[in-house]
């Protein structure tokens, strides 16, 4: 699992009330189509909020220093009236194994 935090701002003088979404534009891009933040409406005196979503990658083509390999998060914040931003975000995944009966050196 990964979990995507992705903060936005109201700069407006008027509450606003928005939602968003992950998309997947093209290959390489996490596979988010459909999925949705549920809709927010924060106000001027309160700016930021934080949308907090969990995404299963399933067979994830690892991150490493031979093979660095980046997917891309496309953020897409829509209102009542249509697009207001769009944001992509590179993302490495890696796998980190602890195992306590092993030595670790």
């Amino acid at each position: 699992m990964v979990q995507i935090k992705t903060r936005v701002r109201n700069e407006g003088q008027s509450a606003v009330t928005c939602a968003l979404f992950h998309q997947h534009p093209g290959s390489g891009l996490v596979r988010l189509s459909g999925r949705r933040t549920p809709v927010r409406a924060w106000r001027p005196t309160a700016p930021e909020y934080e949308f907090v979503q969990q995404v299963r990658i399933d067979k994830a083509h690892l991150w490493s220093a031979d093979d660095p390999y980046l997917y891309t998060v496309r953020s897409t914040l829509r209102d009542e009236s249509g697009i207001k931003d769009v944001y992509d975000t590179p993302l490495g995944i890696r796998e980190a194994v602890f195992d306590a009966d092993k030595d670790s050196c």
